[in-house]
């Protein structure tokens, strides 16, 4: 499945987490660059740096 999450706070890091392991194409959106290199450094996952409402 194919699943994008918009912002790498507590909630989106926890389904990071969970959808991770369960082998679905992830890909996070967060404006915070440091954030999305902390998220894509931990799991496997493609990050893009922005604003996920546009």
């Amino acid at each position: 499945m194919k699943i994008i999450v918009l912002g790498a706070g507590k909630v989106g890091k926890t389904l990071i987490k969970h959808m991770s392991n369960e082998d679905h194409d992830i890909i996070v959106v967060d404006q915070n660059a440091t954030k999305v290199e902390e998220v894509v450094n931990q799991y496997d996952v493609i990050g893009v740096v922005g604003n996920g409402g546009s």
